[in-house]
């Protein structure tokens, strides 16, 4: 049985976040994590999902209260279990314009093909789902390269979505 409780993993994932953010990996504010979810966006990702500024301060208003803590349409999101690491694509269509929903349902649409895909809900959509067993993991380093067989599974979702859309 791993040595971690759910809290002290939910850090560690943190820290995880914080150097690639460093590293220019991706782009994480501590301030959006909510519960055991921690998000994420990637410069890749947003060039394909780019910020709709015309419905931004309406969307803060609308969404700083509740699970989705920011105003953007996309997030790549971990979610810090005791025993398990899940790391998914989900799309969020609460006030969203018809171009950028469009932008959203071409990915779904290439997605559909990809082993990990489970299409669900009509607001928020998670496409794609990774996750990993980390009850074995005795160290803090163990959780950090299981965070990083993760992403990188992640990471070839996101080239080949990109390379069919760009």
């Amino acid at each position: 049985m791993g040595k971690f409780t759910a809290e002290e993993i939910k850090e560690i994932i943190k820290e995880w976040a914080e150097e690639k953010e460093k590293q220019k990996v991706i782009i994480y504010d501590e301030k959006l994590c909510f519960k055991e979810v921690i998000p994420f966006r990637t410069k890749r990702m947003t060039s394909l999902i780019p910020d709709d500024s015309t419905i931004i301060e309406e969307r803060c208003r609308k969404f700083t209260l509740e699970y989705w803590r920011h105003q953007y349409f996309y997030a790549f999101e971990i979610k810090s279990l005791k025993n398990q690491i899940k790391l998914q694509l989900v799309f969020n269509y609460n006030s969203i314009s018809d171009k950028t929903k469009s932008i959203c349902e071409e990915i779904l649409k290439k997605a559909k093909n990809h082993p990990q895909t489970n299409i669900t809900g009509t607001s928020y959509r998670i496409v794609c789902k990774y996750d990993v067993d980390i009850k074995q993991c005795g160290t803090k380093d163990e959780i950090m390269r299981k965070m990083d067989e993760l992403f990188e599974l992640m990471k070839e979702f996101e080239d080949v979505i990109y390379s069919e859309l760009k």
